[in-house]
C-alpha cells in the first residue's frame, strides 16, 4: 500500500513539475523572440544560432513532457489505493464480527456453566436468545471472513500487476521523457561546448569602456574551468594566455578541425534515416524519417517530390511515400517548421524499386496481396511437394559497368513450426522457349508469360531450365543437375522468420554467376559456363 502511495505522489508531483517546466520553456521563448522584435541585433549570430537549436530542442521534448502518460499512472494508483482501501475495511469488518461473536461465545459458555438445577427460567430463556445471537454472530462472522479471505487473495494474485500498472508503468514513462529530452538535448549541449572550443576565433567585448580589452580579437587556447577560458590575444605569441570569461568572448568563427570533425561525425551518423529504407515505385507504404533538424519537422521530400506527413512526434516522422517515377536511391530532404534555414538532406536515404509480383505457381502454392494490391505473398497450402512460385515479371537488369545483372529479395513471414528434412530453394528460372537464349533470360522468378513454364515439377531443383540454390543438405544446381555442394549456409537451419533473401544473377565474361545474400550479407556464391 505504501509503495502504491508512493508511486501516486511521484506521479502527481513529476506532472506539476513537467508542467511548470514546459511554461518556463515557452516564457523564455517568448521572450526572447520579443527582445529579437525589439533589437534585431541584440544577439550574435553564434548566440543566436544556439538559442534556434535550444528552441528546437523545446520544441522536440514539449509533446512528451506533456504526454508523458504519467497521468494514467495516477489513475492507476487511485483505482488500486481504492481496492486496498476496500480490501480494508473488509478486515475491519471481519474483526468486528469475530469480536461479535466471542462476545456472545463467552455469554453462552458462562450461563452454560451453571447447574441446571441452580438457573431460574428466566435464565434459561436468556441462554436460549443467547444461543440464538452466537449462532447468528457466527454466521455473519463466518460470510465476512470469507468475503475477506476472498479480496485479501485477489489483492496477493494481482501484486504482480499492481506492481506493473503502478511503479513499473511509472518509472517507464519518467525514463521515457528524460530519454527524449535527453537525446534532443545533447547535441544542443554539445553545441554550447564546442562554440568556444580549443583554436575558435574569438572577439573580447563587454568589458569597461577605458578597458583595452574591448575590441581585441584572439584565439582560444585552452578550457581553464566553467565558463572560463584561456585566450591568447597576439597571434603567434607562445607566453600564457589570457584568462576570460565566456560572455566576454564572441566567436568569429569555427576552431580548425571543427569542419573535420562534423564531417566525419556525419560519415559515422545518417543525417536522415527512413524506415523502411526503399520501397515499390507504386508507393502508397508509410515510413518513419527521422533527422538531426531540431524542432517541429513541417515537408519531407524524397527525390523531388513532397511527401504526405501524417504525423510528427518526438519518435520522427511518419509519412507516405509517394508513387516513384525512377528505380534507385533517392535523396531526402527534411525541413524544420518556421526556420528555413534549419534543412537537412541525405542523398541517398531511400530507394525505390521495381516491385515485382507472382505469376506461375504450383497445386500447393495459394498467392495473397499486400498492402498496395500486389499478388507478392506466397504461402504453401500443406504438404511438402508441389510448393514453387514465379514471378509474374522478369527481374529487371541492375545497372553495370562490366556486368548485365539481375537481383531480387523476399522476406520469410513464416517458417513451419515442425522440423522437416525439407526446406526453401531460390534462384532464378527461365520461361521453356527463351527468346535470348539462357544466358540472357529474364530471371528467376520471372517469366515473359507465366504460361510459358508449362506444368511445374514437385520441386524447384527439378526445373529443367533453372539455375537454383537450397535444399537440406544444400545444393546449387544448374539445369536440372548438381554443380557444387554449399557450404557455410544452410537455409534449413539459418532462415528464420524475419530473414530477407536475396539471389544476384550476374552475367559476363562466357559466365553466369549465382550470389545468395542473406539479410544483406552474401552468404553463397557460384558460376557456370552460360554457353
Amino acid at each position: 500500500w505504501q509503495l502504491i502511495v508512493a508511486v501516486k505522489d511521484m506521479a502527481q508531483e513529476c506532472l506539476q513539475s513537467f508542467d511548470l517546466l514546459r511554461k518556463a520553456q515557452r516564457t523564455v521563448m517568448r521572450a526572447s523572440q520579443a527582445y529579437l522584435g525589439f533589437d534585431t541585433e541584440g544577439i550574435d549570430e553564434s548566440a543566436l544560432a544556439l538559442l534556434q537549436a535550444a528552441s528546437g530542442c523545446f520544441d522536440i521534448i514539449e509533446e512528451p513532457l506533456a504526454k508523458s502518460g504519467l497521468r494514467e499512472v495516477l489513475l492507476s494508483c487511485e483505482r488500486i489505493v481504492s481496492e486496498f482501501e476496500k480490501v480494508h475495511a473488509l478486515i475491519k469488518d471481519r474483526d468486528e464480527a469475530h469480536r461479535e461473536f466471542e462476545h456472545y461465545n463467552e455469554k453462552v459458555a458462562m450461563f452454560m456453566a451453571m447447574e441446571q438445577k441452580q438457573q431460574a427460567k428466566s435464565e434459561r430463556d436468556r441462554l436460549e436468545r443467547n444461543k440464538e445471537k452466537l449462532m447468528h454472530a457466527q454466521r455473519v462472522a463466518d460470510g465476512k471472513r470469507q468475503a475477506c479471505d476472498a479480496a485479501v487473495k485477489s489483492v496477493v494474485q494481482r501484486r504482480h500487476f499492481h506492481a506493473r500498472a503502478t511503479l513499473h508503468a511509472a518509472l517507464r514513462c519518467y525514463f521515457k521523457v528524460f530519454s527524449v529530452a535527453g537525446g534532443s538535448a545533447r547535441s544542443v549541449s554539445q553545441a554550447f561546448v564546442d562554440e568556444l572550443k580549443e583554436g575558435t576565433p574569438v572577439e573580447l567585448v563587454g568589458f569597461p569602456e577605458d578597458s583595452t580589452m574591448n575590441g581585441l580579437t584572439g584565439v582560444v587556447d585552452s578550457v581553464l574551468g566553467e565558463g572560463q577560458y584561456s585566450v591568447v590575444v597576439v597571434p603567434g605569441d607562445d607566453g600564457p594566455g589570457k584568462a576570460v570569461r565566456g560572455e566576454h568572448l564572441l566567436p568569429l568563427g569555427a576552431a580548425p578541425e571543427e569542419e573535420a570533425a562534423a564531417g566525419a561525425a556525419d560519415a559515422d551518423e545518417p543525417v536522415i534515416q527512413v524506415t523502411p529504407a526503399s520501397a515499390p515505385m507504386s508507393g502508397g507504404c508509410e515510413a518513419m524519417v527521422t533527422s538531426r533538424v531540431p524542432g517541429e519537422v513541417s515537408d519531407v521530400l524524397i527525390g523531388a517530390q513532397q511527401v504526405e506527413v501524417l504525423q510528427v512526434s518526438a519518435e520522427g516522422v511518419r509519412v507516405r511515400i509517394p508513387p516513384g517515377q525512377v528505380p534507385g536511391p533517392m535523396r531526402v530532404e527534411v525541413r524544420r517548421k518556421g526556420w528555413r534555414e534549419f534543412v537537412a538532406s541525405s542523398e541517398c536515404a531511400f530507394t525505390y524499386f521495381q516491385a515485382l509480383s507472382f505469376g506461375s505457381r504450383a497445386s500447393n502454392i495459394e498467392f495473397d496481396t499486400d498492402a498496395v494490391g500486389l499478388q507478392s505473398i506466397a504461402r504453401r497450402r500443406d504438404g511438402l511437394l508441389h510448393g514453387i512460385a514465379i514471378t509474374a515479371q522478369p527481374v529487371s537488369e541492375v545497372a553495370s559497368s562490366s556486368k548485365r545483372q539481375r537481383y531480387f529479395e523476399v522476406d520469410v513471414l513464416e517458417v513451419p513450426e515442425r522440423r522437416t528434412t525439407k526446406t526453401l530453394w531460390i534462384g532464378f528460372a527461365w520461361p521453356s522457349q527463351p527468346a535470348t537464349g539462357r544466358g540472357g533470360a529474364s530471371g528467376a522468378s520471372a517469366a515473359d508469360a507465366p504460361a510459358n513454364f508449362g506444368h511445374l515439377p514437385e520441386s524447384a531443383d527439378e526445373l529443367c531450365q533453372a539455375f537454383v540454390v537450397g535444399g537440406d543438405l544444400p545444393k546449387a544446381r544448374f539445369y536440372g543437375s548438381e554443380i557444387d555442394k554449399v557450404k557455410g549456409w544452410r537455409p534449413l537451419r539459418d532462415v528464420v522468420v524475419g530473414s530477407r533473401l536475396g539471389a544476384l544473377l550476374e552475367e559476363g565474361e562466357g559466365l553466369l554467376c549465382l550470389t545468395i545474400f542473406q539479410d544483406g550479407v552474401p552468404r553463397y556464391s557460384t558460376s557456370v559456363n552460360s554457353s
